[in-house]
């Protein structure tokens, strides 16, 4: 069977009119091809400036659209998870965000979706803007003081997965969950063979030993830092957890934050770990919004 060639010309001019879209949404519009493909048509397009790739993805497959047409990004703003979409809808309402006036799990949010948020500084402050509001427009809201003073409360979603008691040791919770397979990825260690030069890692599997914690996965972020798969015994059977394990001297509330949501990604629980002190805001994070966080200091 003869396959009927795709005109390059005839996909950019989709983009163009329907998009964003997806190679799928491509293929039913042409009704040839295969997603493969036209992905592949896309992405050559994108690498000479015709078409731009968004972050935000469906189904594993990120949003193709026209550079010079980016308020069209709002039409997938819909595909944001829940919590990254309360993030832009704050952003679109009041079109400049200061970041330090805002919880944590909301400025880790205004960091993840980047099609939208867009950062500047303005005397030494960070500030997110929204993607169609021109800088000097930003910077003229800034200056006038409209930007809000007051962050969002927050939502029911980003409290504590599990509501573990808050201690000094990761005592599994008294009703584990069951547990989870690891997959390996890309970039990952054989469990157990921290790499030499990395004494946070060391300390980190030492730890584990001394407690009877099964680490089924490890990535290793970079030296000082690393994220686990672990399995906590119990007497009713093992739990998993995501385990985030940092060496730093003062621990933010947007470690602690980011570590959380990354838990969250996984379903799983989350502890971390760290050789360093929780800074106050932290602390006070720890206690009134993020209790089902385990933090252990090595």
């Amino acid at each position: 069977m003869v396959l009927q060639p795709i005109s390059r010309d005839e996909v950019l001019q989709l983009v163009k009119t329907r998009g964003p879209l997806i190679p799928n949404d491509l293929r039913q519009s042409l009704k040839l091809g295969d997603t493969i493909l036209l992905g592949a048509m896309l992405s050559e397009l994108a690498s000479k400036g015709l078409v731009k790739i968004s972050s935000v993805k469906i189904g594993g497959s990120p949003f193709y659209y026209d550079p010079a047409n980016p308020a069209a990004l709002e039409k997938v703003a819909s595909h944001l998870n829940e919590k990254d979409k309360r993030t832009y809808d704050l952003l679109k309402e009041k079109r400049v965000l200061r970041d330090d006036e805002h919880e944590a799990l909301i400025r880790v949010s205004l960091r993840n979706i980047k099609d939208y948020a867009l950062p500047m500084t303005v005397d030494g402050a960070l500030y997110w803007r929204y993607y169609l509001v021109p800088e000097s427009e930003a910077q003229l809201l800034i200056r006038k003081g409209a930007a809000p003073s007051q962050p969002a409360p927050p939502a029911a979603e980003q409290q504590a997965v599990l509501a573990e008691k808050e201690a000094a040791s990761v005592a599994p919770p008294a009703a584990p969950s069951q547990p989870k397979a690891a997959k390996r990825r890309k970039g990952s260690v054989q469990p157990g063979e921290p790499k030499p030069s990395d004494s946070f890692a060391k300390a980190a599997h030492a730890f584990f030993q001394q407690n009877s914690i099964k680490v089924l996965d490890q990535r290793l972020i970079k030296k000082g830092e690393s994220d686990f798969i672990i399995e906590l015994p119990t007497p009713v059977g093992s739990v998993t957890y995501f385990c985030k394990a940092k060496a730093k001297k003062s621990t933010s509330d947007g470690d602690l934050a980011s570590a959380k949501l990354q838990g969250a990604a996984k379903n799983l629980p989350t502890i971390y770990l760290t050789n360093g002190e929780l800074s106050k805001r932290a602390r006070e994070m720890l206690e009134k919004e993020l209790k089902g966080l385990v933090v252990k200091r090595l």
